[in-house]
């Protein structure tokens, strides 16, 4: 809610800013015009108003730039990333993942060996290691689920393999539906 207030409330300033630049920039030349209308005063066809209007405008479209930066979605002041992502600052998702962690212990081993499986298909380690660490009621410790040290010497043969393997199902089967993708359905 925080996150929207400051949002709305950044909005109206801008808005707000565009229509008081707006009145100082006619303001300033309804009472400079008549100033430089006036043979006898000293700003007659001065530079002044030059640089008031130049002043003026440059005011205006720095508003203006701020109105477009909470429409554009590049932006870091986008308003919908305004309104709904929470801020660093936020802690709320880190409490309910160690509730949620200290209520499923299991949820960390899978963590972890995902992050395993993502460390072997990235080339991160030479030899993946899956280990598994049990509860209490099972027996404290950590075990070695799978030893790969036998493939580790086939590995990018292997990884070439299932890729090639992979990209040819992929081609054919793109290749059989092209008809129906060229014709929209």
């Amino acid at each position: 809610m925080e996150a929207i207030k400051t949002f709305l409330n950044n909005i109206f300033t801008s808005i707000s800013n565009v229509f008081s630049t707006l009145g100082s920039i006619f303001t300033f030349l309804y009472d400079e015009l008549l100033c430089y209308i006036n043979p006898l005063d000293e700003k007659f066809f001065g530079y002044a108003i030059v640089n008031g209007i130049l002043d003026g405008f440059s005011s205006l479209f720095e508003d203006i730039g701020d109105i477009l930066d909470y429409i554009n979605p590049f932006s870091e002041n986008f308003f919908l990333k305004l309104a709904f992502i929470p801020d660093t600052e936020d802690l709320i998702f880190d409490d309910v993942k160690d509730t949620l962690y200290s209520k499923f212990p299991f949820i960390s081993s899978i963590e972890k060996i995902l992050e395993d499986f993502k460390t072997v298909f990235n080339n991160e380690s030479s030899k993946p290691n899956f280990t598994v660490s049990l509860p209490a009621f099972l027996g404290v410790g950590t075990f070695s689920i799978i030893d790969f040290s036998f493939f580790d010497n086939y590995r990018g043969l292997i990884h070439g393999f299932i890729i090639a393997v992979s990209y040819y199902l992929f081609i054919t089967k793109l290749y059989k539906k092209m008809p129906q993708i060229v014709k929209g359905e």
